[in-house]
């Protein structure tokens, strides 16, 4: 009850309404993503956030390292 589908690629702007192109945020951060325009890659479909030039002028990808799996293969 705590999560929020965030389109990847904007519904609004022509993206699909399908789980490759989603991801699953907290109310304060998935208004964080629009408010401060942060962009989100997926790499063999793990989650990469990309902060504005504003907070990381070289747009570095970040993970969330807090709530992962050791292992994304045996992870069920």
């Amino acid at each position: 009850t705590w999560c929020e589908a965030h389109h990847i690629d904007y519904w609004s702007r022509g993206g699909t309404t399908g789980t490759e192109n989603g991801v699953l945020l907290c109310s304060h951060h998935h208004h964080a993503i629009h408010k401060e325009q942060w962009t989100i890659q997926l790499q063999s479909g793990v989650p990469w956030f990309i902060p504005p030039p504003h907070i990381d002028p070289r747009r570095q990808p970040r993970r969330n390292y807090y709530f992962h799996p050791t292992d994304l293969n045996t992870a069920a």
